[in-house]
């Protein structure tokens, strides 16, 4: 398999915090490769490294040393200004606690980032519609986030993170604060996506969300200790 194969590349990746004098590792030297349409899940417990790694990944924080290379992008080596183009275009995120607008409606805040990529608003408009539409959300896309459900929430989350079609999916603990149904249809959403050839890699510390990724890779004190297939 040659390197262009993979969306996601790293090779001894490391990155550490600094609490006042004191230097923690956060990652030690971290290899990992994701195919293109791969669903790969990252757990551990707190403090493994995986949401660090899931920020690496996304251009959100940058390694203290280590290739990494994601959608064709050398990211160690670009500019803040080229990074944020980078987050535009290339990758979609959804978080734990969904980092909404509640000032504006779910239709809005989901056709924020393709306007700030350029997008056309007819066409960022349209986009965010049928992505609603197939999120399950016809109806809702004038309520603002505090008039919406939890998992209602994380799927405008999600439609939003979809919008400008990027080539990957990072998905930090996006079940983590909803109940058990709402949990499942978002990890159905996934899935959905995933068939449709979308890449994701998700962080999470329950083995039941693992399980739907293709792949689950275990982290411990900033290292892969153990990578498996995940049980069918």
């Amino acid at each position: 398999m040659s390197a262009t194969d993979f969306v996601v590349e790293a090779r001894g990746l490391a990155k550490s915090y600094r609490d006042g004098g004191i230097r923690y590792p956060a990652l030690r030297g971290i290899d990992l490769q994701v195919k293109t349409g791969e669903f790969v899940a990252l757990m551990g417990p707190s403090g493994s490294g995986k949401s660090t790694l899931l920020h690496l990944v996304g251009g959100l924080d940058r390694p203290d040393s280590g290739y990494l290379r994601v959608a064709g992008h050398d990211l160690p080596s670009m500019s803040e200004t080229a990074l944020a183009i980078f987050r535009r275009r290339c990758v979609g995120i959804v978080f734990q606690y969904f980092n909404l607008l509640h000032h504006l409606d779910a239709l809005t805040n989901v056709m924020l980032p393709a306007l700030l990529a350029g997008t056309p608003p007819s066409a960022a408009r349209a986009r965010a519609l049928t992505l609603l539409e197939t999120l399950g959300m016809t109806g809702l896309a004038a309520k603002r986030p505090p008039q919406l459900s939890g998992g209602e929430r994380q799927r405008v989350a999600i439609a939003r993170a979809l919008i400008n079609e990027p080539q990957v999916l990072l998905a930090d603990e996006p079940t983590g604060s909803l109940d058990r149904e709402a949990a499942g249809h978002i990890l159905d959403l996934l899935a959905e996506a995933n068939a449709r050839g979308q890449t994701i890699l998700l962080v999470t510390h329950d083995p039941s969300v693992a399980g739907r990724a293709q792949r689950v890779l275990h982290l411990r004190d900033g290292q892969i200790m153990h990578e498996a297939a995940a049980p069918s």
